[in-house]
């Protein structure tokens, strides 16, 4: 579920995936036809995408995981740069940000793809 691996996602998690795909499609760069990503094809409702997002949620994933990008899922709808940006999924986007309220971060050694970083050195002196 919090798997973040796969290049073909953008090294992202369940959870974003879906995120990649509830609501519409916005196609703020004439170009966008010509590049490949994740989801680029693919529509599910804002009501289905909330369905699932509580699914996902009672089978662990977790919110905070991060994609390649070192984004969780609220960062990565909040951004205006996201590639794959939609429309027609308030419900979703509400729901997300309830769960940020509501679900204390994890701790966490590191940034990005869940791995921890090595141990520091010894301080000089």
């Amino acid at each position: 579920m919090n798997d973040t691996t796969n290049h073909h996602s953008f090294n992202s998690p369940a959870i974003m995936q879906l995120a990649y795909m509830v609501g519409v499609l916005v196609k703020t760069d004439p170009n966008i036809d010509y590049y490949t990503f994740y989801g680029k094809n693919s529509t599910i409702s804002d009501e289905e995408g909330c369905l699932m997002l509580e699914t996902m949620i009672q089978a662990g994933a977790d919110i905070y995981v991060e994609n390649f990008y070192e984004e969780n899922i609220l960062e990565a709808l909040q951004s205006d740069r996201f590639l794959t940006s939609r429309k027609n999924n308030q419900n979703f986007k509400l729901k997300i940000e309830k769960l940020f309220q509501t679900t204390p971060p994890p701790v966490r050694k590191g940034k990005g793809k869940g791995r921890v970083p090595p141990p520091n050195p010894p301080l000089a002196g």
